[in-house]
């Protein structure tokens, strides 16, 4: 009863606490056993499980390493956080499969070597595909960008994890889900984090004043603190012009931006410098959660994009930009009708993304989902998409690209492109589509590059898992690719080369009688194309593959045939 009587004190404590810092008594959870029975640090595993202990109780602490982003979002923080790469309870030889460590935090071996890996093992130029020690007539399949221990890094966390990836991943890393452990739930406040709320700084809620300029003052406050900061967006309809959030910022990351409210953006494209509403910039530890919502009121500009006639057209601004933001989460918020696209990402390193909602109708023009260029290191997972363009465009230079359980549609599905528009693109490679749902869709997954491109390229592409609902075209490659009616390269082929792709597991329905388009360029055909297990039915008629200059394999199950 004196336990049970302290926890109750605590708890009236700690409500008294988080109130008087503005927060909602949701925002607070307590363990199973009360604050003051179980509560030595945070673990993930949602709201009933907030609190759990260490699997041998708190003194099993030092399993991983607390700080940093946290365990209850990505499994391993990214190198730089406090308190990375820490060993298992049982120390290197616990780890399922790699385990992080070695020279700069590269992945070691199993605990029996080298071959012990029955898939393909991390090394390789730039975390490329490097071959097992069996060479490649011993690899089930291809592992994840980064190499197998990538998967290993996300194994152990509700958010990153093995669930729902084929059994020949789950089998070739042979993943063990460990118990809950320590970390960080950003939902949260720390009790140390300082609160910088917007309405202290003259933000009005009543949606008719344009708050910009409170929303910078806040988060400039936010930024310069010398400490543990978290920006709040308090619920109530915020009206906002162009707001940048720069950094670089100082005190400890990451710095906090809780959004609660429903932002809406002004529609007077004269008041926007460049072409995005909110820009997050130059920012190393950043965290973004909701529940929020981000409304761009597109409906009210798009009668003034001309990109289907123009080729250069100029964008409308992106709901939110993040510019050479390095280390960021993006959770739980929503984007609705954003006047270009939704969430553009470039000249980024190590962005998480999960549980987005990201919206606008279907015939609304360029309203791009996610758009990926010139950034490493990015995993979108548990995500929503339907717009009027492509659910997740991964363009020129982006590398290391994960996504995983994401639903799309309606939208132009998920596109590697266009590639080979401008000079000096860089290339893509190392992008993993797995376990993802499109429904009425324009494409399923689409490679596209323009004729008469530079040269460049595009490798190391896996797409697996993936149910096709009344897609038109479900598999295709175009490399004569042109967005607006006029093509001056028209007739000329694309100089982009594409190799190294495989499409495992991919089922369901289209709604032309092509559901395997692969249109590659003469001058570079398509290399080591890779058909496994697709069966793809065309109204329960009979379908057809299509192939011009392009090299494919096939195993399992094809259906449409394959090309002859």
């Amino acid at each position: 009863m004196a336990i049970s009587g302290g926890a109750c004190v605590l708890a009236i404590l700690l409500l008294a606490f988080y109130r008087a810092r503005g927060l909602e008594e949701s925002q607070i959870a307590f363990p199973p056993g009360g604050a003051a029975v179980d509560a030595p640090a945070f673990s993930p595993g949602g709201a009933d499980d907030q609190y759990a202990l260490p699997p041998g109780g708190a003194g099993d602490a030092p399993a991983f390493s607390p700080g940093g982003v946290g365990a209850s979002l990505i499994a391993v923080p990214p190198v730089g956080w406090p308190g990375d790469f820490a060993l298992p309870p049982g120390g290197a030889g616990d780890a399922p499969a790699y385990s992080p460590g070695g020279a700069d935090d590269a992945y070691a071996l199993p605990p029996g070597g080298a071959g012990n890996a029955p898939a393909y093992s991390p090394g390789g130029a730039d975390d490329a595909y490097a071959l097992p020690p069996g060479g490649a007539a011993g690899a089930p399949a291809l592992s994840p960008p980064g190499g197998a221990g990538a998967y290993n890094e996300l194994a152990d966390d509700d958010l990153f994890d093995t669930q729902g990836v084929s059994d020949t991943f789950a089998n070739s890393l042979n993943v063990v889900k460990p118990q809950p452990r320590r970390g960080r739930n950003f939902d949260i406040p720390d009790p140390s984090e300082k609160i910088f709320n917007v309405l202290q700084f003259g933000a009005k809620s009543d949606g008719k004043k344009d708050c910009a300029q409170a929303f910078i003052k806040a988060w400039r406050a936010t930024c310069d603190f010398n400490g543990k900061a978290r920006l709040v967006i308090p619920g109530g309809t915020f009206l906002l012009s162009q707001v940048v959030f720069g950094g670089p910022c100082i005190g400890p990351a990451p710095k906090i931006v809780q959004v609660v409210g429903n932002l809406k953006a002004t529609t007077d494209i004269s008041e926007y410098s460049s072409p995005e509403w909110f820009l997050f910039e130059s920012i190393s530890g950043l965290v973004i959660i909701g529940p929020g919502t981000f409304d761009g009121q597109g409906d009210a500009v798009w009668e003034y994009n001309d990109c289907k006639s123009n080729q250069n057209c100029a964008q409308l601004p992106s709901n939110i930009k993040l510019i050479k933001v390095k280390n960021a989460i993006v959770r739980g918020i929503s984007s609705v009708n954003s006047k270009g696209k939704h969430l553009f990402i470039t000249m980024c390193e190590k962005i998480r993304i999960q549980k987005l909602h990201l919206t606008a109708p279907e015939d609304s023009p360029n309203t791009d989902g996610i758009h990926i260029s010139n950034t490493n290191d990015v995993r979108i997972v548990q995500t929503n998409i339907a717009t009027g363009d492509d659910c997740i465009a991964i363009i020129a230079g982006a590398t290391n690209v994960f996504v995983n359980r994401l639903t799309c549609g309606p939208g132009h599905g998920i596109s590697v492109g266009s590639l080979g528009k401008y000079p000096d693109e860089k290339d893509v490679r190392g992008i993993t589509v797995s376990d993802c749902t499109f429904t009425g869709t324009d494409n399923g997954v689409r490679i596209k590059t323009w004729p008469g491109s530079p040269p460049s390229a595009a490798s190391g592409m896996l797409f697996q898992n993936l149910i096709m609902n009344n897609v038109r075209f479900p598999i295709i490659i175009d490399q004569e690719y042109c967005s607006s009616k006029t093509c001056s390269n028209k007739g000329t082929p694309s100089r982009v080369q594409i190799s190294n792709v495989h499409y495992i597991n991919v089922r369901g329905t289209s709604t032309t009688a092509f559901p395997v388009k692969l249109m590659c360029s003469k001058q570079f055909p398509c290399k080591d194309v890779q058909l496994t297990n697709i069966d793809l039915r065309y109204n329960g008629s009979p379908a057809t593959s299509t192939c011009d200059n392009a090299k494919v394999r096939y195993s399992g199950r094809q259906n449409p045939p394959p090309c002859k």
